[in-house]
């Protein structure tokens, strides 16, 4: 793969990363407004752990980005 490649890969895999931190924030958010409001969070809660998975996920694929451009 070229470095060119490699290149437009990692600033993918940036941007994933950015919009993954922000959907987390805001799904944090919306936990607290429901536990304030006192509705159940388990389903929420549960996604934010998807969520927070499909981060680390990207991070350790941006990894493998970096390693390949040597």
């Amino acid at each position: 793969m070229s470095e060119d490649m490699h290149l437009r890969h990692l600033a993918e895999a940036d941007r994933h990363i950015a919009e993954a931190r922000l959907r987390i924030d805001d799904q944090r958010k919306r936990i607290a407004r429901q536990m304030v409001a006192g509705h159940a969070t388990a389903i929420s809660r549960e996604l934010l752990g998807h969520m927070e998975e499909a981060l680390r996920l990207t991070i350790a694929h941006r990894a493998l980005i970096i390693e390949e451009i040597g």
